[in-house]
């Protein structure tokens, strides 16, 4: 019998013209327990490629700013934000 490996629940939320582009303003995924930040955004990226034409977007883990490439591990009901570059005058 397969062992089942254990899941979080992650939710994700996407502003302004990122909601754009994955059409959506937040979604739940389901990972390993295991996940990075940097993991969870390349499964993002896998997802919605044209993310990846949006430069100096901003990624925060429960309210707080954190590298894209952090190998930190998620847990379960955290909630990440992928925040655009703000701009105005």
């Amino acid at each position: 019998m397969p062992t089942l490996m254990p899941k979080i629940r992650v939710t994700i939320l996407y502003f302004a013209f990122i909601h754009e582009i994955t059409r959506k303003k937040e979604e739940i995924m389901e990972l390993s327990t295991n996940t990075s930040i940097k993991e969870l955004i390349s499964i993002i990226l896998t997802r919605y490629p044209n993310i990846k034409n949006i430069k100096n977007i901003k990624i925060s883990v429960n309210y707080r700013i954190v590298n894209s490439n952090s190998n930190s591990i998620l847990k379960n009901d955290d909630e990440v934000a992928l925040l655009p570059p703000i701009s105005g005058g």
